[in-house]
């Protein structure tokens, strides 16, 4: 990854589904709106240019571990030059949902080698700072809405055999998806928000490391 040297900040929330990243982060973004700084919100699968294409192929079942792996790459780089950077640039604080991390954490489930998907990915500009969200896994999957615990045949690992219907292989992939957190959060010195506090002292904690940034 590469160090930044535009005057926005780049904050990103990593962790499983149902661990309160959204709503932390669309909190975290009325405060900050409120503060006077412009923000900008961003995910993966946003690319005008891919994430279309990506929709067409998942929903016909066409996707190998390689292609998922590089069409999803595509779509992150095409929204970092067209969005990201641009955002940054003009001194916008960018909360970034899901960043690099799950779709490295993904491919790496998918059989990837390792060294070959950070290579894949070391255009990506490095983060100001990452929020890992971390909650037990029964409680992330409690919390899952019922269109997120339907997850698609490629986002539940149905495609390498995680399970023979979509709820099992939901469980399955997302025991290890949490285990990938774990693991890159020690790597990468994510600040670990304990996602099983209710939602006010999360914020506490949030805002204060926000604000610790801003500050420097």
């Amino acid at each position: 990854m590469i160090k930044h040297p535009y005057p926005g900040k780049l904050i990103v929330a990593e962790g499983l589904d149902g661990s309160g990243k959204t709503t932390n982060f669309n909190l975290l973004r009325n405060w900050l709106e409120i503060k006077g700084y412009a923000v900008l919100p961003a995910k993966r699968k946003q690319s005008k240019l891919v994430s279309e294409t990506i929709n067409i192929a998942k929903a016909e079942k066409t996707l190998v571990p390689i292609t998922y792996s590089l069409i999803h790459a595509a779509d992150f780089s095409d929204l970092m030059n067209r969005t990201i950077v641009p955002a940054l640039k003009a001194g916008f604080v960018v909360l970034f949902n899901k960043y690099i991390y799950t779709s490295i954490a993904k491919d790496y489930l998918r059989g990837q080698d390792k060294d070959w998907v950070l290579k894949l990915y070391e255009f990506a500009l490095q983060p100001d700072l990452v929020f890992y969200f971390k909650a037990p896994l029964e409680n992330a999957l409690e919390r899952m809405s019922q269109e997120e615990k339907e997850k698609d045949y490629y986002d539940s690992g149905m495609d390498i055999g995680f399970g023979p219907n979509n709820i099992q292989a939901l469980k399955h992939f997302q025991a290890k998806l949490l285990e990938q957190y774990d693991l890159m959060s020690d790597i990468y010195k994510f600040v670990v928000v304990d996602a099983s506090k209710p939602i006010a002292q999360q914020q506490v904690k949030i805002k204060q490391t926000v604000e610790d940034l801003l500050n420097e």
